[in-house]
C-alpha cells in the first residue's frame, strides 16, 4: 500500500450599592484593548481601536492593521492597504511585517510579484530569528523562486525554523527526509518531524504521520495509529482540499478495511483523548 499521508471577594452588604459602570468611550480604549480584541478574534473592534495607534506610528498596530486588511477581517479586504501598513511597520524593523510584506511580494498581492524582493524581506526577518520567515526562505530554495533551487539550503532554513517549534517547518523537514531531498533519505527522521508538527495540530503532518504508520515507514506498522492520525488530519480546516488531502481520505478508507471493530473503537477513543487534551492546553 502506498498512501501518504484559562477572588475577587465580594462583600455583599445590604446597605451597599455599586453604581453602574459604563463601558469606556472608544477614544479611551488603549492599545492593549485593541491587541486583546485581536487575540479574541473580535476583528471589527480590533480594527477600530488599532487604526488610531497605527496612524500614530505604533509598529505593532501598523502590522496588525495590515493583517486585517490582507484577510478582510473587520475591514474590507484590500491588499494595497495591507502593503501600505506592512511597509510602514517593516520600515521600523518589525520582523513580522518584513515577513508579511515579503509574502505579498512573493504572491503578487497588492504589488507586482517580485521573488527577489520577497526573499530579501524574508532574510531581513529571518536575521531577527523569525521562524515563519525562515520557513518561507526554505520554501523559496526548495522551489527555486528568486534563488537557484537548492534542496540542501532549503533544509538548512527549514531546520532553523523547525527547531524553534514552527509546525509548518517541522512538516517540511519531515518531507525532505522522507524524499531524500537535501538530506539522505531517512524515514525515522521524517517521522520524528512529522510527529512534532502533528502534535501541534498541523493537518498535513498528521496525514503524513498516518501514512507512515499505515505503511510501516520509520515506525512499526500500526493501523490504529494510522487511523487516528489520518482521521485527525483530514478533519483539519484545509483552505483547499488538495490532492494530499484526498490521498489521506483514500488512505483512511484502505486502513479501515484492514481493521477489526475493536481496533476502530480503540482508534476513535484515542482521537477523542487527543482532541480533549489539545483543547485544554
Amino acid at each position: 500500500m502506498r498512501v501518504f499521508f484559562l477572588i475577587f471577594i465580594s462583600f455583599l452588604c445590604a446597605s451597599s450599592h455599586s453604581p453602574a459602570i459604563s463601558a469606556p468611550a472608544e477614544d479611551e480604549l488603549t492599545l492593549g484593548d485593541g491587541m486583546a480584541a485581536y487575540k479574541a478574534a473580535d476583528y471589527p473592534k480590533a480594527a477600530s481601536i488599532l487604526r488610531k495607534y497605527a496612524e500614530q506610528g505604533d509598529v505593532d498596530a501598523e502590522n496588525i492593521i495590515g493583517v486585517l486588511s490582507q484577510n478582510g477581517q473587520g475591514v474590507r479586504q484590500d491588499f494595497s492597504e495591507a502593503v501600505k501598513w506592512f511597509t510602514l511597520a517593516a520600515d521600523q524593523g518589525s520582523a513580522d511585517a518584513e515577513n508579511n510584506l515579503g509574502y505579498m511580494f512573493e504572491h503578487g498581492f497588492g504589488v507586482l510579484k517580485d521573488y527577489d524582493r520577497a526573499i530579501r524581506l524574508y532574510k531581513m526577518a529571518a536575521a531577527q530569528g523569525d521562524a515563519v520567515s525562515q520557513n518561507n526562505i526554505g520554501n523559496m530554495y526548495y522551489a527555486g523562486r528568486g534563488v537557484l533551487q537548492d534542496y540542501k539550503e532549503s533544509v538548512l532554513w527549514y531546520r532553523r525554523s523547525a527547531e524553534q517549534g514552527y509546525a509548518k517547518a517541522q512538516n517540511n523537514l519531515g518531507v525532505a527526509y522522507a524524499n531524500g531531498r537535501g538530506v539522505p533519505q531517512d524515514y525515522d527522521q521524517a517521522v520524528k518531524w512529522y510527529s512534532l508538527a502533528a502534535e501541534q495540530g498541523y493537518g498535513f503532518a498528521q496525514i503524513a504521520l498516518g501514512g507512515a504508520y499505515a505503511e510501516g515507514r520509520g515506525v512499526p506498522q500500526n493501523y490504529v495509529q494510522a487511523f487516528k492520525w489520518l482521521t485527525l488530519g483530514i478533519a483539519r480546516d484545509f483552505s483547499s482540499k488538495t490532492d494530499f488531502y484526498y490521498r489521506g481520505e483514500k488512505g483512511l478508507s484502505i486502513v479501515k478495511e484492514k481493521m477489526t471493530d475493536s481496533q476502530i473503537i480503540d482508534a476513535n477513543n484515542m482521537i477523542k483523548d487527543w482532541e480533549y487534551s489539545h483543547k485544554t492546553k
